[in-house]
């Protein structure tokens, strides 16, 4: 009898040490944008909207926000890289 009382008592602090462990969550900026600019063709950088052509150097390389399709007038912008090229 001893010996399941012992037993139940150290799952009872097992138990309740496992509880006590810490949790870490990464969380991820909110990003808002202006309804007023849905229609407006954008690149975004560092939380920051920037037109198309516009050029930017992030650690050494430079990026310019340009058409992901050549062939379209309205579609999404880009970021290419003109360093490398």
């Amino acid at each position: 009898m001893r010996f399941i009382l012992c037993l139940l008592t150290i799952a009872t602090f097992s138990a309740h040490a496992a509880s006590q462990e810490t949790k870490t969550y990464s969380v991820q900026p909110e990003i808002q944008i202006d309804a007023s600019q849905l229609g407006r063709r954008v690149c975004y950088f560092d939380g920051k909207a920037y037109s198309e052509g516009a050029v930017i150097k992030v650690e050494n390389i430079l990026l310019q926000c340009v058409p992901e399709k050549s062939f379209e007038l309205n579609g999404r912008l880009m970021w290419k890289n003109l360093t490398s090229s």
